[in-house]
């Protein structure tokens, strides 16, 4: 498992800082502010127009799943899957928690792009970054929906959690969910829970407001960057092919090669 999934496949919160000999240095904490801030608030309904029995079906690397078009109850097994749902109006009632620190999942809840969205729902941890998912917190929420998409979740545990209820794991045409386009991760989301329209205008927003970014600062051209996490005491930097790489080269800053080099075909 990697040690840090900082992509919910959404905008970012990013934090610049200059360094005296290199070039600008990116903290990507994770892509979520403007996906968030342009759907609104999140509200968990069920398809008010869905009758008993009505499902959808989605395509996954595992099959296909039929869903539910009633469901009310939601558990993410993505490391950030959360943050999607809250944009698209899905208030999951289990997630990972992903950076875990005292009160968890406190800092998972109240970053500034999802505490408003949270309103004070506190959601039950099923697994924290590092250890294994505990299935039987996944059953014990009783959830109608499971979603796993930027997850690593294996054929066994989809099994396991399928048996819990229907669980859509990442699309069947991508080999590395960690190293997917973004957007991709967020349809695949979106379709899991039926709310494929929210997904495509809040993606549309952000594609134009990245592309309005680099026509702002011609000068990100002339520079290189890379993203960056941390964790306890590790600093883990991370290749231009990894999703928080390439919100930085969708930016017009150039990779810097010895990142790459030393990635090999590792993000």
């Amino acid at each position: 498992m990697p040690t840090e999934h900082d992509l919910s496949a959404v905008r970012g919160f990013i934090r610049i800082r200059r360094e005296r000999s290199a070039a600008v240095t990116f903290v990507a904490l994770l892509l979520g502010v403007w996906l968030l801030a342009a759907c609104g608030s999140a509200t968990g309904e069920r398809d008010s127009g869905a009758a008993p029995g009505d499902t959808y079906t989605v395509e996954h690397v595992y099959g296909t799943t039929e869903v539910p078009r009633d469901y009310e109850r939601v558990v993410s097994v993505g490391y950030t899957d959360d943050q999607t749902m809250l944009a698209v109006g899905v208030k999951p009632v289990g997630m990972v928690d992903q950076y875990p620190a005292g009160g968890s999942p406190d800092r998972n809840i109240s970053w500034p792009w999802v505490e408003d969205l949270w309103a004070g729902t506190v959601p039950e941890v099923v697994m924290t970054n590092g250890e294994s998912l505990n299935f039987e917190k996944v059953a014990a929420l009783q959830p109608d929906l499971i979603v796993g998409v930027y997850s690593d979740i294996t054929e066994g545990d989809y099994q396991r959690l399928s048996a819990i209820a229907p669980t859509v794991a990442w699309a069947p045409d991508v080999a590395d969910p960690f190293v997917a386009p973004w957007q991709d991760t967020a349809r695949q989301i979106a379709k899991a829970l039926g709310k494929e329209d929210e997904a495509e205008a809040a993606i549309t927003e952000i594609t134009d407001g990245m592309a309005q970014a680099v026509a702002d600062h011609p000068e990100f051209g002339g520079r290189r960057a890379v993203a960056f996490s941390w964790y306890d005491a590790s600093l883990a930097p991370f290749a231009s092919t990894d999703v928080r790489g390439k919100l930085l080269t969708d930016l017009g800053y150039r990779p810097v090669a010895e990142i790459d080099q030393a990635a090999g075909d590792k993000f």
